[in-house]
């Protein structure tokens, strides 16, 4: 069974990047525009790997981790976010997050990010 990896970002752009990325590294990749929306399918996939941007229409990525977190206390996630502000960052690992990724992301660095969190998944 693939390994499932849920992509949230408002930005469509993002999306089919991280998509992409997901499919090469053979895994299923599900997409959310919104943190609601995120919640919902996190609860319905039960995926291994989140990654969240925190900044999104209606619920934000920090409250739409902690939700997944609660009822999926074992996924894996990740922000990837372009507010690379050192107190957001804080807040997310300390709600939860495991990792952390600037944008713009390195494609490059970015597939070994994931490749590292599959592994320790």
């Amino acid at each position: 069974m693939k390994r499932k990896i849920l992509i949230t970002d408002d930005e469509p752009s993002v999306q089919r990047v991280l998509a992409r990325l997901v499919k090469m590294l053979d895994c299923e990749a599900a997409l959310a525009s919104d943190g609601a929306e995120a919640v919902a399918l996190a609860a319905e996939l039960k995926p291994d790997i989140v990654i969240m941007d925190l900044h999104m229409p209606g619920l934000d990525g920090l409250e739409a981790l902690r939700e997944i977190l609660e009822r999926s206390p074992k996924a894996r996630i990740l922000v990837v976010t372009g507010d690379a502000l050192e107190m957001r960052a804080q807040a997310a690992i300390e709600s939860g997050a495991v990792d952390f990724i600037a944008k713009p992301f390195d494609f490059e660095d970015m597939r070994r990010t994931l490749e590292l969190h599959l592994l320790a998944h």
